[in-house]
């Protein structure tokens, strides 16, 4: 958005912007929860139209607003653990036999309900949110395949990957970490992309 005097840091040049999103009392909304989500909303509106500040409009495109509404309700429901994790089992069809899950992020919306998976992807990569949503979803799947583990059933749990995340440099010791933290053999976890993924580069 905004760009502001750039900073040289150590012989780096680094380009400083700022969006900021205004909501005014009371005409935005009379609690403290409604105007932050009102700010939130027009700061995305900034950073998207490229100013450096924008106030609430209660006119904004609907499928817009509707979409910046999501990614704050996203944001917060990573940061406070909202989502969960649902298995679906892999059978092998020879023998019948349950040789792995898919572990599939699902969230429901205290007031939009169940919000569908594609859906709210989608939004975490547009927002950004995807590292964040993909660590959780890490942290979480690694630490279910260790109870099942303790409790004599080593499950190989596969989790799916954006092709963002391959581009994350800390990905690999992220794991690594996770890994280690819950008593994990690596061979339990597998990770997956999609064709489109695949497909896009």
């Amino acid at each position: 958005a905004g760009v502001m005097s750039p900073l040289e840091i150590e012989s780096h040049r680094i380009d400083i912007g700022v969006s900021i999103g205004i909501a005014r009392y009371p005409m935005d909304g009379t609690q403290q929860e409604r105007l932050l989500r009102h700010a939130e909303i027009a700061m995305y509106a900034a950073k998207r139209t490229d100013v450096s500040y924008m106030a609430y409009q209660s006119g904004l495109n609907k499928n817009k607003l509707e979409m910046l509404l999501l990614k704050s309700d996203l944001r917060e429901a990573i940061r406070a653990g909202q989502l969960s994790l649902y298995y679906q089992p892999q059978i092998n069809v020879a023998d019948k036999r349950c040789i792995g899950v898919e572990a599939l992020a699902r969230w429901v919306h205290p007031e939009r309900g169940f919000v569908p998976p594609d859906e709210f992807i989608q939004v975490a990569e547009k927002a950004g949110l995807i590292r964040d949503l993909s660590r959780w979803v890490i942290n979480e799947a690694i630490s279910q395949a260790a109870r099942w583990h303790a409790d004599g059933w080593p499950i190989c749990v596969a989790i799916n990957l954006s092709a963002r995340n391959l581009q994350e440099p800390d990905l690999l010791e992220f794991v690594s970490d996770k890994l280690k933290v819950h008593g994990v053999p690596p061979n339990s976890i597998q990770f997956e992309l999609t064709e489109s993924d695949i497909m896009s580069d």
